[in-house]
Protein backbone atom coordinates (compact mmCIF):
# COMPACT_ATOMS: atom_id res chain seq x y z
CA UNK A 1 0.00 0.00 0.00
CA UNK A 2 1.41 3.37 -1.04
CA UNK A 3 1.50 6.61 0.93
CA UNK A 4 -1.46 7.99 -1.04
CA UNK A 5 -3.57 4.98 -0.10
CA UNK A 6 -2.70 5.40 3.56
CA UNK A 7 -3.79 9.06 3.46
CA UNK A 8 -6.91 8.11 1.56
CA UNK A 9 -7.93 5.64 4.25
CA UNK A 10 -7.19 8.00 7.14
CA UNK A 11 -8.78 11.20 5.86
CA UNK A 12 -12.07 12.07 4.19
CA UNK A 13 -11.26 15.14 2.06
CA UNK A 14 -13.59 16.87 -0.37
CA UNK A 15 -12.65 19.97 -2.40
CA UNK A 16 -9.83 20.81 0.00
CA UNK A 17 -11.99 20.39 3.12
CA UNK A 18 -10.96 17.78 5.67
CA UNK A 19 -14.36 16.41 6.63
CA UNK A 20 -13.38 13.50 8.87
CA UNK A 21 -10.28 11.84 10.27
CA UNK A 22 -10.66 8.02 10.25
CA UNK A 23 -7.23 6.89 11.38
CA UNK A 24 -6.00 5.15 14.50
CA UNK A 25 -4.48 8.16 16.24
CA UNK A 26 -0.92 8.62 17.44
CA UNK A 27 1.15 11.13 15.46
CA UNK A 28 -1.13 12.56 12.73
CA UNK A 29 0.12 14.56 9.76
CA UNK A 30 -2.66 16.33 7.85
CA UNK A 31 -2.16 16.09 4.04
CA UNK A 32 -0.90 19.17 2.21
CA UNK A 33 -3.96 19.30 -0.09
CA UNK A 34 -6.15 20.38 2.84
CA UNK A 35 -7.19 24.04 2.93
CA UNK A 36 -9.94 23.84 5.54
CA UNK A 37 -10.15 21.62 8.61
CA UNK A 38 -13.90 21.12 8.86
CA UNK A 39 -16.22 21.18 11.84
CA UNK A 40 -16.02 18.02 13.97
CA UNK A 41 -13.30 16.61 11.72
CA UNK A 42 -11.36 15.32 14.74
CA UNK A 43 -14.24 15.14 17.22
CA UNK A 44 -13.51 12.84 20.16
CA UNK A 45 -10.27 11.52 18.65
CA UNK A 46 -8.76 10.84 22.05
CA UNK A 47 -6.09 8.52 20.66
CA UNK A 48 -4.31 11.31 18.78
CA UNK A 49 -1.18 12.45 20.62
CA UNK A 50 0.17 14.96 18.08
CA UNK A 51 -1.16 16.78 15.01
CA UNK A 52 0.89 18.49 12.32
CA UNK A 53 -1.07 21.12 10.38
CA UNK A 54 0.40 21.92 6.95
CA UNK A 55 1.07 25.44 5.72
CA UNK A 56 -1.72 25.06 3.13
CA UNK A 57 -4.50 25.32 5.73
CA UNK A 58 -6.27 28.68 5.76
CA UNK A 59 -9.32 27.93 7.91
CA UNK A 60 -9.87 25.82 11.02
CA UNK A 61 -13.45 25.24 12.12
CA UNK A 62 -14.62 23.68 15.42
CA UNK A 63 -12.57 20.60 14.67
CA UNK A 64 -10.78 19.30 17.77
CA UNK A 65 -13.41 18.97 20.50
CA UNK A 66 -12.50 16.22 23.01
CA UNK A 67 -9.07 15.48 21.50
CA UNK A 68 -7.90 14.68 25.01
CA UNK A 69 -4.57 13.13 23.99
CA UNK A 70 -3.08 16.30 22.51
CA UNK A 71 -0.75 18.30 24.75
CA UNK A 72 0.64 20.83 22.27
CA UNK A 73 -0.33 22.12 18.83
CA UNK A 74 1.11 24.65 16.38
CA UNK A 75 -0.90 26.92 14.08
CA UNK A 76 1.01 27.57 10.81
CA UNK A 77 1.50 30.98 9.21
CA UNK A 78 -1.08 30.26 6.48
CA UNK A 79 -4.13 30.16 8.81
CA UNK A 80 -6.44 33.15 8.40
CA UNK A 81 -9.56 32.03 10.27
CA UNK A 82 -10.12 29.97 13.43
CA UNK A 83 -13.46 29.14 15.05
CA UNK A 84 -14.11 30.27 18.60
CA UNK A 85 -14.36 26.82 20.16
CA UNK A 86 -11.71 25.02 18.16
CA UNK A 87 -9.93 23.26 21.07
CA UNK A 88 -12.69 22.99 23.66
CA UNK A 89 -12.52 20.08 26.10
CA UNK A 90 -8.99 19.19 25.02
CA UNK A 91 -8.29 18.46 28.66
CA UNK A 92 -4.55 17.84 28.29
CA UNK A 93 -3.77 20.68 25.89
CA UNK A 94 -1.33 22.97 27.70
CA UNK A 95 0.25 24.87 24.80
CA UNK A 96 -1.15 26.48 21.65
CA UNK A 97 1.70 27.76 19.49
CA UNK A 98 1.35 30.09 16.51
CA UNK A 99 3.99 30.53 13.80
CA UNK A 100 5.66 33.93 14.22
CA UNK A 101 4.89 34.80 10.57
CA UNK A 102 1.13 34.40 10.99
CA UNK A 103 -0.47 37.78 10.27
CA UNK A 104 -3.82 37.02 11.90
CA UNK A 105 -3.08 35.10 15.11
CA UNK A 106 -0.55 35.00 17.92
CA UNK A 107 0.24 32.99 21.02
CA UNK A 108 0.79 34.49 24.47
CA UNK A 109 1.87 32.10 27.24
CA UNK A 110 0.53 29.18 25.21
CA UNK A 111 -2.96 30.64 24.68
CA UNK A 112 -4.50 31.70 21.37
CA UNK A 113 -5.28 35.29 20.37
CA UNK A 114 -6.47 37.03 17.20
CA UNK A 115 -4.80 40.22 15.99
CA UNK A 116 -7.31 42.95 15.16
CA UNK A 117 -6.89 45.80 12.68
CA UNK A 118 -6.93 48.48 15.38
CA UNK A 119 -3.89 46.98 17.10
CA UNK A 120 -5.83 45.30 19.90
CA UNK A 121 -6.25 41.55 20.26
CA UNK A 122 -9.18 39.19 20.77
CA UNK A 123 -8.89 36.29 23.19
CA UNK A 124 -9.81 33.11 21.27
CA UNK A 125 -8.85 30.05 23.29
CA UNK A 126 -7.34 29.23 26.65
CA UNK A 127 -5.29 26.01 26.62
CA UNK A 128 -7.76 24.29 28.91
CA UNK A 129 -5.36 21.56 30.02
CA UNK A 130 -3.25 24.05 31.95
CA UNK A 131 -3.21 23.45 35.69
CA UNK A 132 -2.67 27.11 36.58
CA UNK A 133 -5.07 28.46 39.19
CA UNK A 134 -4.75 32.10 38.10
CA UNK A 135 -5.05 33.75 34.68
CA UNK A 136 -4.34 37.39 33.89
CA UNK A 137 -6.11 38.68 30.81
CA UNK A 138 -3.62 40.76 28.80
CA UNK A 139 -4.35 44.48 28.82
CA UNK A 140 -4.40 44.57 24.98
CA UNK A 141 -7.49 42.33 24.92
CA UNK A 142 -10.60 44.30 23.96
CA UNK A 143 -12.87 41.40 23.02
CA UNK A 144 -13.20 37.71 23.64
CA UNK A 145 -14.89 34.70 22.10
CA UNK A 146 -17.34 32.66 24.13
CA UNK A 147 -16.24 29.13 25.08
CA UNK A 148 -12.66 30.34 25.48
CA UNK A 149 -12.40 28.54 28.85
CA UNK A 150 -14.89 25.73 28.14
CA UNK A 151 -13.78 22.56 29.90
CA UNK A 152 -11.14 24.08 32.17
CA UNK A 153 -11.59 23.12 35.83
CA UNK A 154 -8.37 24.45 37.36
CA UNK A 155 -8.70 28.25 37.34
CA UNK A 156 -9.73 29.82 40.64
CA UNK A 157 -9.13 33.44 39.64
CA UNK A 158 -9.42 35.23 36.29
CA UNK A 159 -8.13 38.78 36.48
CA UNK A 160 -9.00 41.56 34.05
CA UNK A 161 -6.33 44.18 33.33
CA UNK A 162 -8.47 46.56 31.30
CA UNK A 163 -8.16 50.04 32.79
CA UNK A 164 -11.35 51.20 31.03
CA UNK A 165 -13.43 48.85 33.19
CA UNK A 166 -15.02 47.16 30.18
CA UNK A 167 -13.63 43.87 31.49
CA UNK A 168 -13.74 43.53 35.26
CA UNK A 169 -13.11 40.96 37.97
CA UNK A 170 -15.38 40.34 40.95
CA UNK A 171 -14.36 37.65 43.44
CA UNK A 172 -12.04 36.13 40.85
CA UNK A 173 -14.72 35.82 38.15
CA UNK A 174 -14.65 37.65 34.82
CA UNK A 175 -17.33 40.13 33.69
CA UNK A 176 -17.59 42.44 30.70
CA UNK A 177 -19.74 45.28 29.39
CA UNK A 178 -18.99 47.17 32.60
CA UNK A 179 -20.26 44.38 34.81
CA UNK A 180 -23.53 43.76 33.00
CA UNK A 181 -22.52 40.32 31.71
CA UNK A 182 -20.93 37.39 33.49
CA UNK A 183 -18.36 36.15 31.01
CA UNK A 184 -16.66 33.37 32.97
CA UNK A 185 -16.94 31.86 36.42
CA UNK A 186 -13.58 30.44 37.54
CA UNK A 187 -14.55 26.78 37.63
CA UNK A 188 -11.61 25.67 39.75
CA UNK A 189 -13.26 27.23 42.80
CA UNK A 190 -14.47 24.78 45.42
CA UNK A 191 -17.35 26.97 46.65
CA UNK A 192 -20.70 25.17 46.74
CA UNK A 193 -22.77 28.35 46.41
CA UNK A 194 -22.37 31.29 44.04
CA UNK A 195 -24.29 34.57 44.18
CA UNK A 196 -24.21 36.57 40.95
CA UNK A 197 -24.15 40.31 41.73
CA UNK A 198 -27.15 42.55 41.20
CA UNK A 199 -26.80 44.52 37.97
CA UNK A 200 -25.77 41.50 35.90
CA UNK A 201 -28.17 41.17 32.96
CA UNK A 202 -26.75 38.16 31.12
CA UNK A 203 -24.87 34.95 31.81
CA UNK A 204 -22.82 34.42 28.65
CA UNK A 205 -22.56 31.19 26.67
CA UNK A 206 -20.72 28.52 28.72
CA UNK A 207 -20.12 31.11 31.47
CA UNK A 208 -20.53 28.63 34.34
CA UNK A 209 -20.15 25.28 32.59
CA UNK A 210 -18.23 22.45 34.29
CA UNK A 211 -18.48 24.08 37.72
CA UNK A 212 -18.72 20.72 39.43
CA UNK A 213 -18.58 22.00 43.02
CA UNK A 214 -21.61 24.29 42.78
CA UNK A 215 -24.79 23.08 44.48
CA UNK A 216 -26.70 26.35 44.40
CA UNK A 217 -26.52 29.50 42.28
CA UNK A 218 -28.35 32.68 43.29
CA UNK A 219 -29.40 34.67 40.22
CA UNK A 220 -29.90 38.45 40.45
CA UNK A 221 -33.24 40.22 39.98
CA UNK A 222 -31.69 42.14 37.04
CA UNK A 223 -30.97 39.00 34.96
CA UNK A 224 -32.76 38.73 31.61
CA UNK A 225 -30.79 36.12 29.63
CA UNK A 226 -29.16 32.77 30.43
CA UNK A 227 -26.87 31.84 27.52
CA UNK A 228 -26.15 28.65 25.62
CA UNK A 229 -24.48 25.88 27.70
CA UNK A 230 -24.12 28.37 30.55
CA UNK A 231 -24.42 25.80 33.38
CA UNK A 232 -23.76 22.69 31.30
CA UNK A 233 -22.33 19.77 33.30
CA UNK A 234 -22.65 21.50 36.67
CA UNK A 235 -23.30 17.99 37.87
CA UNK A 236 -23.88 18.82 41.55
CA UNK A 237 -26.24 21.77 41.05
CA UNK A 238 -29.35 21.01 43.10
CA UNK A 239 -31.49 24.15 43.21
CA UNK A 240 -32.15 27.20 41.03
CA UNK A 241 -34.52 30.17 41.24
CA UNK A 242 -35.37 31.72 37.87
CA UNK A 243 -36.09 35.41 38.62
CA UNK A 244 -39.13 37.22 37.28
CA UNK A 245 -36.84 39.33 35.07
CA UNK A 246 -35.61 36.36 32.96
CA UNK A 247 -37.06 36.32 29.44
CA UNK A 248 -34.77 33.80 27.74
CA UNK A 249 -32.94 30.57 28.61
CA UNK A 250 -30.85 29.34 25.68
CA UNK A 251 -30.37 25.78 24.46
CA UNK A 252 -28.54 23.31 26.75
CA UNK A 253 -28.08 25.93 29.46
CA UNK A 254 -28.54 23.27 32.17
CA UNK A 255 -27.71 20.17 30.14
CA UNK A 256 -26.13 17.43 32.25
CA UNK A 257 -27.31 18.94 35.57
CA UNK A 258 -28.87 15.66 36.69
CA UNK A 259 -29.09 16.63 40.37
CA UNK A 260 -31.07 19.80 39.61
CA UNK A 261 -34.26 18.63 41.31
CA UNK A 262 -35.65 21.87 42.74
CA UNK A 263 -36.65 24.66 40.34
CA UNK A 264 -38.46 27.85 41.32
CA UNK A 265 -39.82 29.61 38.24
CA UNK A 266 -40.79 33.20 39.04
CA UNK A 267 -40.58 34.23 35.37
CA UNK A 268 -43.27 34.19 32.69
CA UNK A 269 -41.52 31.34 30.87
CA UNK A 270 -43.54 28.14 30.55
CA UNK A 271 -41.16 25.81 32.39
CA UNK A 272 -42.55 22.29 32.72
CA UNK A 273 -41.19 19.44 34.84
CA UNK A 274 -39.32 16.87 32.74
CA UNK A 275 -39.18 19.03 29.59
CA UNK A 276 -36.02 19.65 27.59
CA UNK A 277 -37.16 23.15 26.64
CA UNK A 278 -35.70 26.27 28.27
CA UNK A 279 -32.24 24.78 28.37
CA UNK A 280 -33.08 21.57 30.27
CA UNK A 281 -33.62 23.61 33.46
CA UNK A 282 -36.47 21.34 34.63
CA UNK A 283 -35.50 18.13 32.82
CA UNK A 284 -34.64 16.34 36.08
CA UNK A 285 -36.83 18.37 38.45
CA UNK A 286 -39.10 16.60 40.93
CA UNK A 287 -41.31 19.67 40.87
CA UNK A 288 -41.34 23.19 39.40
CA UNK A 289 -42.52 25.73 41.97
CA UNK A 290 -43.98 29.10 41.03
CA UNK A 291 -43.37 30.58 44.48
CA UNK A 292 -40.38 30.79 46.75
CA UNK A 293 -40.37 28.51 49.78
CA UNK A 294 -42.20 29.81 52.85
CA UNK A 295 -40.91 28.76 56.26
CA UNK A 296 -44.49 28.81 57.58
CA UNK A 297 -45.29 25.70 55.56
CA UNK A 298 -43.78 22.21 55.40
CA UNK A 299 -44.52 21.17 51.81
CA UNK A 300 -43.30 17.89 50.37
CA UNK A 301 -43.97 16.94 46.72
CA UNK A 302 -47.03 19.19 46.63
CA UNK A 303 -48.46 17.96 49.92
CA UNK A 304 -48.88 20.50 52.72
CA UNK A 305 -47.67 18.38 55.66
CA UNK A 306 -47.70 21.00 58.42
CA UNK A 307 -48.48 24.66 58.95
CA UNK A 308 -45.86 26.19 61.28
CA UNK A 309 -46.82 29.85 61.22
CA UNK A 310 -48.24 32.19 63.87
CA UNK A 311 -51.79 32.32 62.57
CA UNK A 312 -53.87 35.31 61.53
CA UNK A 313 -54.59 35.58 57.81
CA UNK A 314 -53.02 32.53 56.14
CA UNK A 315 -52.53 32.18 52.37
CA UNK A 316 -51.61 28.64 51.29
CA UNK A 317 -48.89 28.62 48.58
CA UNK A 318 -49.84 27.77 44.99
CA UNK A 319 -47.33 24.90 45.01
CA UNK A 320 -49.73 22.92 47.21
CA UNK A 321 -51.94 20.31 45.51
CA UNK A 322 -52.97 18.41 48.66
CA UNK A 323 -53.70 19.75 52.13
CA UNK A 324 -52.57 16.84 54.27
CA UNK A 325 -54.09 15.22 57.34
CA UNK A 326 -53.67 17.23 60.57
CA UNK A 327 -51.66 19.89 58.71
CA UNK A 328 -53.61 22.63 60.56
CA UNK A 329 -54.39 20.63 63.69
CA UNK A 330 -55.26 22.83 66.73
CA UNK A 331 -54.23 26.05 64.90
CA UNK A 332 -56.61 28.19 66.97
CA UNK A 333 -54.76 31.42 66.16
CA UNK A 334 -55.73 31.31 62.48
CA UNK A 335 -58.53 33.75 61.63
CA UNK A 336 -58.71 33.25 57.85
CA UNK A 337 -57.37 30.75 55.29
CA UNK A 338 -57.11 31.29 51.53
CA UNK A 339 -56.93 28.02 49.57
CA UNK A 340 -55.43 28.40 46.06
CA UNK A 341 -56.95 26.95 42.92
CA UNK A 342 -54.07 24.46 42.67
CA UNK A 343 -55.41 22.35 45.54
CA UNK A 344 -57.10 19.14 44.37
CA UNK A 345 -57.44 17.25 47.65
CA UNK A 346 -58.13 18.22 51.27
CA UNK A 347 -57.59 15.56 53.94
CA UNK A 348 -58.71 15.81 57.58
CA UNK A 349 -56.65 18.95 57.97
CA UNK A 350 -58.43 21.55 60.09
CA UNK A 351 -59.30 19.80 63.37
Amino acid sequence: MGLFDIFKNQFEIKDGVLIKYKGNGGNVVIPSNVKTIGKMAFYNCASITNITIPNTVKKIEDAFDLCTGIKEITIPSSVEEIAGSVFIRCSNLTTINVDANNKKYKSIDGNLYEKLDDGSIKFVQYAVGKKDTTFNLPSEVESMKFYAFFGNTSLKNIFANDKTGYFSTIDGNLYYDYGKRLLQYACGKTDTEFTIPEGVEEICDSGCSYCTHLKKVNLPSTLTKIGYNSFQFCENLQEIVIPASVTEIKRNAFFGCKKLKTVYNLSKLDIQKGAETHGYVAKYATQVFTELPNSDFDIQAGVLVKYKGKGGNVVIPKSVTTIGKDSFYNCASITNITIPNTVKKIDDAFD
